[in-house]
């Protein structure tokens, strides 16, 4: 069952695509970590090791206001997809998790892609390759055209096919808004810059009140980047930009007592206290 939130009057679902094992190892997904310190990692953190691999959940979050509804990240898609495939062959189960939370795709307003790496763009599109259809019918899709320009050259032999079906033919059937910054998208829901990972990567935050969240994205793809915040990932594009917006959120996060909801982590939600991730379980 999806695990949720109140950020004061708004609601915020975390709704799990799938966990998946590799296929890439610890080593390969974190290079800078020195090998002598992955025994204590898997110790701290064993729900994201598996043997060698990185074992890593891909969460989306569905944010509910008084009048939106608003989806952040799709997830690695159906299984059959060659994302899916790769990653993960059993696909994702994000339509029937959203189910279980009471949704369904027509009643998503809005839908936020924070950056556009393969497992975060899974389910915008769907329908056969000759007859593509938005998956979310009256959903407008958010994306910073900053993300969008850092693609114009792709040549990913997988990831340029997927965005090419999950992005840019979303921009050809007019339902992709390309954004220039940040933007409230809802009362009490506005879009942040947290460009390093990608170089227009960007994330939600909730806010109600003094309460707030901020739903990061890939500003972090492990817990250890928060103690290390230089300890980059593989798919960061700008180490040094990614390094220093880990310092900057999660100093922030802590020094204001913000509730912070990454991507990949085990659990979907957490403070930072002391720099360390402390999450927060059902």
């Amino acid at each position: 069952m999806p695990q949720s939130i109140r950020v004061g009057d708004i609601e915020v679902v975390a709704v799990p695509d799938c966990v998946r094992d590799g296929p890439w190892s610890f080593a390969e997904a974190f290079p800078d970590v020195p090998p002598e310190e992955w025994p204590g990692i898997a110790e701290r953190y064993p729900d994201t090791v598996a043997g060698d691999n990185w074992r890593a959940r891909d969460h989306c979050f569905l944010v509910r206001t008084s009048d939106r509804t608003i989806l952040v990240d799709t997830g690695i898609g159906p299984p059959g997809a060659r994302v899916a495939e790769f990653l993960h062959p059993g696909g994702g189960r994000l339509l029937e998790e959203l189910r279980s939370a009471g949704v369904e795709p027509g009643a998503v307003d809005v839908l936020v892609l924070t950056h556009m790496h393969f497992d975060h763009i899974g389910w915008n599109v769907s329908g056969p390759p000759d007859d593509p259809a938005p998956t979310f019918p009256n959903a407008r899709y958010l994306l910073q055209r900053a993300e969008w320009d850092s693609y114009a050259d792709d040549a990913d032999p997988m990831g340029k096919p997927a965005r090419d079906r999950q992005v840019r033919w979303l921009r050809e059937a007019e339902v992709l808004d390309l954004l220039d910054g940040e933007r409230e998208i809802a009362d009490g829901v506005r879009l942040r810059l947290t460009a390093g990972h990608t170089a227009g990567s960007q994330s939600v935050e909730v806010r109600s009140g003094r309460e707030v969240l901020l739903l990061s994205g890939d500003v972090a793809n492990h817990p250890i980047q928060v103690r290390h915040p230089e300890h980059r990932s593989f798919a960061d594009a700008d180490p040094s930009a990614a390094t220093t917006m880990r310092r900057t959120v999660f100093g922030a996060a802590e020094r204001d007592s913000v509730l912070v909801g990454p991507a990949h982590f085990p659990e979907p939600f957490g403070r930072i206290v002391e720099g360390r991730w402390e999450p927060i379980r059902d």
